[in-house]
This record gives C-alpha cells, structure tokens and sequence, in this order.
C-alpha cells in the first residue's frame, strides 16, 4: 500500500522485457526480478535495497548476455541476494532445509514455466539465496495466450489474470473485481508428498505465481507448483486491500476441460475467481 501510494501503481509483476539502449524491446535483456525487491524499501531494507542497481529490477536496459538477476553484475547481486529478510519467511517454514536434489526457483512465470537452479549448485558459488515463504499471485496462468478462434478452456484462463504480470504495473482501480475479493499473495511450501522440502522460491525472483495448481496436498507431481504451506490444514493468503485470510487445505485438480468450462469444481472455481482481479466471477473461498 505504501508502494502504491508512492508511485500510483503495484509493483511490476516481473522484469522480463527490457529495453535496449536504443529504446528497443528485447525479452532476453530482462533478469526475471520479480516483486519482492521491489518493496524492500517499505520493509524497512532500504540499505538492501540500494545495493542493487536499478537495471536489476527496472525495465531500463541491462546487458545483452549473464541477463538473468542470479547472473547480472556478478557477484554482486548474487551476493546481496543471499540476504535473509524476515519478513518475508514465515516461522513455521522450513525453506531452507531443500534437498540438494531439489532446487530454488530463481523466478516463476505464471504459465508453469519455472527457472531454478540446483540445490547443489547455489551452494557452490556460496549458498543459496535469501527465500520467500509468500509469493505474489498472478491469476490461473498468468497473462494467457488464446487462439482465433479461442476456446472456452482458453477464454477462461485469460479471463482470469491476476495482479502480477510480466512488464506490468497497475493501478489499484484495475482490479474491478475489488480489492477485497481479489488475492495478492499466498504462502508457498514446495514440498513433495513425502513432506520432504523440494522446491523453495527466492524473494529475488518471487514473481507472478499460478493458482492453477491450487492448494494441492494430496501428493504427487503438482505439488511443487501449488500454493501451500507448514501450517495446520489452512493457507495464509493476503488480499489486495491489505486483509489476511486463511483458506482450507486439500483443494483438487480439475479433471477436465469440461469441469472447468461448467464450473463445477467449486473450491478449485473460487481459487481462480479470487486470483483474477477482473473475471467478474462472484465465487468465495471458505
């Protein structure tokens, strides 16, 4: 709120597109930083924050190769990644005990696409970076590309994009759904159904998070890309006016294209309708 109230908009859902010196748009200049480094200065880590050069995470230019925010002005960023910032950890999270089999997401598309690095291998340059137990949302999948004509599968993720979108800042006023019905972020777990810890996220690279995969305990695959968390059979969640909430665990997967046109997986329906902050889709979640 304190960011909006400096700048008129929300952070930027992620830097992926920046610009070239001569003002061109260019995907592989960005370094995928993503809202948490953003609002360090409103977390009383200005001094952190100011570490950082702004091409990091500003859409201003950055260089043509290393354009990812692990490898951009080696090492220093690196290094002032591996900050620990308590506000961003939950104390009943067990981020840091990710196996060395697993790894830690450098940065998230909302489309499912993850970049992480091995365990093993942030610890070879040092350690792994500083985590986030809360990731920012940006809606089912994100910014979501259809086809002419589209699908009412494709309409319905489109339908539903969230506040954090790659390149994007918006006003609150964009969020027509409300800022109370609408999420801003949500604990994440990354664990397998073993318990065991095999995904963590870094705040450096926290960006728009998919609600595709819900609040998925029931083992499996999906698992690492769900939100989720350490506590008892609940979820923390925080919505865009401020508010914290709490949803129950144990939500499952559409089964099909059909059960998500016709809306009839309703936990799983009101995750999605409160991740979009303009579907105009009334559901709640319990």
């Amino acid at each position: 709120m304190n960011f909006v109230s400096t700048y008129g908009v929300l952070p930027m859902g992620q830097q992926y597109t920046a610009k070239t010196a001569a003002g061109v748009d260019t995907a592989d200049r960005g370094t995928k930083a993503g809202v948490l480094v953003q609002l360090l200065p409103y977390v009383e880590q200005e001094a952190l924050f100011k570490k950082f050069k702004p091409e990091v995470y500003a859409n201003k230019p950055v260089k043509a190769d290393n354009f990812d925010w692990v490898n951009y002005d080696w090492p220093n960023t690196y290094s002032n990644s591996r900050n620990r910032v308590k506000t961003f950890e939950c104390s009943a999270d067990t981020g840091y005990d990710v196996v060395d089999a697993g790894g830690v997401y450098s940065a998230m598309d909302p489309s499912g696409t993850a970049s992480f690095y091995a365990t093993s291998t942030f610890k070879s340059v040092g350690g792994i970076p500083g985590l986030t137990s809360y990731v920012p949302i940006g809606g089912t999948l994100g910014r979501f590309a259809i086809t002419n004509p589209a699908s009412a599968t494709q309409q319905f993720y489109a339908n539903h994009e969230g506040i954090y979108i790659r390149d994007e800042q918006f006003p609150l006023t964009f969020i027509s759904d409300g800022t109370s019905n609408t999420m801003m972020f949500a604990e994440y777990a990354g664990r397998t159904d073993s318990g065991t810890r095999l995904r963590s996220a870094s705040w450096m690279g926290a960006a728009g998070w998919p609600t595709y995969w819900s609040i998925w305990d029931q083992g499996g695959a999906n698992m690492p890309f769900s939100i989720g968390s350490y506590h008892s059979n609940q979820v923390g969640i925080a919505m865009a006016d401020g508010s914290v909430r709490s949803i129950k665990k144990g939500m499952t997967l559409p089964a099909s294209a059909t059960e998500i046109v016709n809306k009839t997986n309703a936990p799983w329906q009101a995750i999605q309708a409160s991740s979009g902050r303009a579907d105009g889709d009334t559901e709640k979640f319990d």
